[in-house]
């Protein structure tokens, strides 16, 4: 399912699915993000958490013990609860469950928040740890845009 907030100035679709942005349009109907074209990258908007990059043969020891996990983490793979705060904001949030604790053995939240403010919108993480032990992890975006913006203008400008 698909959320929506928008103002006079941006209307943004969200995707609970990874919580990624689906589009990101202004009040001229001008999509600026990209649309996921497969022949070149199908992702939109990825959300990578707890881990960004490539482990070794997919698996990382910790305490001892083996756990595999695929690039960039299982975020970008997983379905996020929705809490539209307003119009013009949501946040997603997901927390640990049986498949995400086979992965990475913590008690965790993990919350991606959009909010638009004026004509710019606002994307923020938030991660918190229900454990007693610390907790390691790396989180980060990896938002595609249609590029160039501008009309008479290259991609390399």
């Amino acid at each position: 399912m698909n959320t929506i907030i928008k103002n006079e100035f941006l209307t943004v679709e969200i995707s609970e699915f990874g919580a990624e942005l689906q589009s990101i349009k202004d009040n001229e109907g001008n999509e600026y993000l990209w649309q996921g074209d497969e022949r070149y990258w199908k992702s939109r908007a990825s959300n990578i958490f707890p881990y960004v990059g490539r482990l070794t043969e997919k698996q990382y020891t910790l305490f001892g013990k083996t756990y595999s996990m695929n690039t960039h983490g299982f975020a970008r793979n997983s379905v996020f609860e929705a809490e539209q705060i307003s119009d013009t904001e949501v946040i997603f949030t997901l927390c640990e469950t049986p498949e995400t604790l086979k992965q990475y053995p913590y008690n965790f939240c993990f919350k991606v928040g959009f909010k638009l403010e004026d004509n710019r919108l606002v994307n923020t993480f938030y991660v918190k740890n229900n454990d007693e032990k610390v907790m390691y992890c790396g989180l980060g975006g990896h938002p595609g845009f249609n590029v160039p913006f501008e009309d008479n203008t290259e991609f390399e400008d």
